[in-house]
């Protein structure tokens, strides 16, 4: 059986990362924590800003070199709704390649870096995103910035 998995466009978003606190080598791997400092999303059902303060990824490089993502955020729309958002993801790839990917020099093909996002909000209008699956697809920019686009599996 053969099936065609649908999806359609939720958002786009670029976020703004700070400075990377290197906690170092844990039992677990590399453990840095990066303060997502702002940025944006749009798309066709929502768009607003990521709130400053209230954002972060507590990211881990284990010890065979994958990236697992832990971030969670929160995001205010353009009509006054907050969302809070949390994914888990990996981004992995050959060394090389992952060097210039975090550099923002990788083409998007030649890495795997997808995430799960999870959505709570207790707004009315956006009580639809606390039941939808989500899958993104990230890449580096130049600047030290994280761009995602994510789409609602339908």
């Amino acid at each position: 059986m053969t099936e065609k998995l649908d999806a359609e466009l939720l958002y786009e978003i670029t976020c703004d990362l700070g400075e990377v606190q290197n906690i170092g080598k844990t039992q677990y791997g590399t453990r840095g924590i990066i303060p997502v400092t702002g940025g944006h999303f749009e798309g066709p059902k929502m768009r607003g800003t990521i709130l400053p303060n209230c954002a972060g990824e507590w990211g881990l490089t284990r010890p065979d070199g994958v990236g697992r993502l832990d971030v969670r955020m929160t995001l205010a729309t353009d009509d006054d709704a907050l969302i809070y958002l949390s994914y888990n993801g990996v981004f992995s790839g050959e060394p090389e390649v992952m060097a210039r990917a975090m550099r923002g020099e990788a083409e998007p093909q030649e890495f795997y870096f997808r995430t799960t996002p999870n959505f709570e909000t207790g707004d009315e209008r956006y009580l639809w995103l606390n039941r939808v699956v989500a899958i993104g697809y990230g890449r580096m920019l130049p600047g030290f910035k994280v761009h995602y686009r994510v789409y609602h599996m339908l």
